[in-house]
């Protein structure tokens, strides 16, 4: 089913770079939280044919003024960070 949501309504996906794919992704969660933005889901990519783990993951943020800001982040209080808007990285 495909659902039509306004832009300002929209979740707002980062790409996490180059963090070990043994990282629990509560723990990427956290860190992203505790710089204030709210993630309500965070995933690991996988590799398509053999299902290994890949490192980078997927987080949503939900839909702030300030979410533009956070590609200038490089690190947390646990990670250190290489972010990319998920819409910057087909360019």
């Amino acid at each position: 089913m495909v659902s039509y949501h306004q832009r300002e309504n929209k979740v707002f996906r980062i790409i996490i770079r180059n963090i070990h794919s043994s990282t629990l992704l509560n723990e990427v969660g956290i860190s992203i939280q505790e710089i204030d933005f709210t993630v309500p889901k965070v995933y690991i990519s996988l590799y398509k044919i053999t299902k290994i783990k890949l490192p980078l993951f997927f987080a949503d943020v939900e839909p702030a003024d300030f979410n533009k800001d956070i590609v200038h982040i490089t690190s947390t209080f646990i990670l250190k960070l290489k972010l990319k808007n998920h819409k910057n990285v087909a360019k």
